[in-house]
């Protein structure tokens, strides 16, 4: 007699048409791959975080698969007994409900994805992600990982390409999607401070401006529209910095006086690319070209006075003086969340808004933060986790 499998279905039953081919096609002779992981469960819960990095193939939570739609990448599965990961479901074919149940019911968490695939893997995530954050079933902090990594790349593919339209509309909606992301529980900016690399990459410190700005908004009051115009400036500040020569940013001892000069062009060389797109408001453009103001005056590139500065750029000021100080640079290594508040207040006091400064205090000290930035098991920068 046919054995009987755990759903009640005889073997070779239940795929549909094309999984068996793939099955069939693939290196492994079980057609039903996520039958030989029951039990597993334990074990595969802990293969990896999110985006984690393996030798050939990343762990990704089933949670982060939208239901009835075409992924555009292959999806694997691990057979402990073989030591293999071996072909579940080929790209161009949906995912339906049903095999999502059966996975979950051989207690299987998570499927694979190929190395190659890590940038196709982000780019489908992003566009998901309004359906994929407000997914009750996935866990918070996953749903941090995922909104972090998403603009990291995002930004990483702004910086290649900063004239794009296309990459203009994609950075709104993911800073709509983040805004959303904090405002809907507390728990996620805790989740998204504790994200934040102290290892420094031109593309997560931007996403690192993004997210303490947007919290200081949030507790200065702005609306949620407010905040997507401060959010969409936050996360393009530095763009200018594309056409700055990359051994001046790179650079390890103190800049010369010419190649400081350059350097301090990059505000309005941002807000010069920025302007042809005709898709960013005015307090957004401010942000750009003018992060770099202090409200003693001393700032660049116009040296404004504190009334003359948007209250969205002196946030932004704030926000990218902390993340600067609190991340390893070439010629500095990351000082604390807290000594780097202290730093501030004590060396730069006409520098900031006084009452932004004590917000900033405030939010921190409130997600209990800590002395340190509070790093992920996988640490080191988001370009290195999504690196193919």
């Amino acid at each position: 007699m046919d054995r009987v499998l755990s759903d009640g279905h005889l073997p070779g039953q239940w795929l549909p048409q094309g999984d068996h081919e793939q099955m069939k096609n693939s290196k492994n002779p079980n057609p039903h791959p996520e039958h030989a992981l029951a039990g597993q469960g334990n074990q595969d819960k802990q293969t990896g975080r999110i985006l984690a990095r393996t030798q050939q193939y990343f762990a990704i939570s089933l949670q982060n698969l939208r239901i009835d739609a075409i992924t555009g990448f292959d999806l694997y599965i691990w057979m402990p007994r073989s030591e293999k990961h071996v072909l579940y479901r080929k790209g161009d074919l949906v995912f339906s409900e049903d095999q999502k149940a059966r996975l979950q019911r051989s207690k299987v968490a998570n499927l694979y994805v190929a190395a190659q695939d890590r940038n196709q893997y982000t780019r489908y995530l992003e566009g998901n992600l309004t359906e994929i954050i407000h997914n009750p079933d996935l866990p918070k902090e996953e749903g941090s990982d995922i909104v972090y990594a998403c603009a990291s790349r995002l930004v990483e593919e702004i910086f290649e390409d900063p004239e794009s339209d296309e990459n203009m509309l994609r950075a709104q909606a993911m800073v709509h999607n983040t805004v959303d992301h904090l405002l809907y529980d507390q728990e996620n900016l805790t989740n998204m401070l504790s994200l934040m690399s102290d290892d420094y990459e031109l593309y997560t410190h931007s996403v690192n401006v993004c997210v303490i700005g947007l919290a200081l908004g949030q507790t200065l009051g702005l609306s949620t529209p407010e905040l997507r115009e401060l959010g969409t400036g936050l996360l393009m500040h530095d763009i200018g910095k594309v056409q700055i020569d990359r051994r001046i940013l790179d650079k390890p001892e103190p800049l010369t006086d010419e190649e400081m000069q350059i350097y301090r062009t990059h505000p309005e060389r941002g807000a010069a690319i920025l302007k042809q797109s005709h898709r960013l408001a005015h307090s957004s453009l401010a942000v750009i070209l003018q992060h770099h103001e202090t409200c003693a005056g001393t700032g660049y590139p116009y040296g404004l006075e504190a009334s003359e500065i948007h209250q969205y750029a002196k946030i932004a000021g704030l926000a990218n003086i902390f993340d600067g100080l609190t991340t390893d640079k070439p010629a500095r290594r990351a000082c604390a969340s807290f000594p780097a508040l202290r730093n501030i207040r004590r060396e730069m006091p006409t520098d900031i808004d006084a009452v932004f400064l004590r917000q900033l205090i405030r939010i921190l000290a409130g997600v209990k933060r800590g002395e340190s930035k509070s790093l992920p098991p996988w640490k080191g920068s988001a370009k290195r986790k999504l690196a193919a």
